[in-house]
């Protein structure tokens, strides 16, 4: 999807099933065409955490979401009564 605008994103990709969800662990296969995630450019564990650090930035970036998508639903699912 590279830079595809958000919208489009949520409009077309996802319903189409066109959206490529990589593998959490290291022994499943990555989808074909497609390298390690760690392996393209834009994915730094740092970067995200310079990221997370910046709350102002990441809560803008929530409204964005919000607005194409809505609220965040349903209990939270930090909470360690399993």
């Amino acid at each position: 999807m590279g830079g595809a605008p958000l919208p489009l994103v949520l409009a077309v990709a996802v319903p189409t099933g066109k959206c490529v969800p990589w593998p959490a662990r290291e022994d499943v296969a990555i989808p074909a065409g497609f390298r390690h995630v760690r392996q393209y450019p834009n994915t730094s564990p740092a970067g995200f955490r310079e990221f997370m650090c910046d709350r102002a930035r990441a809560e803008r970036l929530k409204g964005i979401f919000e607005n194409y998508i809505g609220p965040v639903l349903g209990e939270n699912p930090n909470t360690l009564d399993m």
